[in-house]
């Protein structure tokens, strides 16, 4: 009898152990699909970031070129205004 009360008792512990164990795995699932999530929408963000930033910078270099390009005119002109003046 009192082994057959100290089955039940470990039949009953290991019953509440798998349901805890399912519980526990569909949590851990569940976390794991918002982490999935949170990180796709981060890596999208840093995509747009570094696309916006690669637009940034060439329409910089054009502008450092055209700045440059101007200047390098205006230098050429003045030189040569300052040598037809001898």
């Amino acid at each position: 009898m009192v082994v057959l009360l100290w089955l039940i008792g470990h039949v009953c512990r290991v019953n509440s152990y798998g349901t805890n164990l399912t519980t526990l795995k569909s949590r851990r699932d569940s976390l794991y699909s918002k982490l999935s999530e949170v990180l796709v929408a981060k890596e999208a963000k840093v995509e747009k970031m570094d696309a916006d930033l690669k637009v940034r910078y060439e329409s910089a270099m054009n502008v450092m070129a055209i700045t440059s390009e101007r200047h390098l005119l205006s230098s050429n002109r003045y030189a040569n205004c300052f040598h037809s003046a001898r």
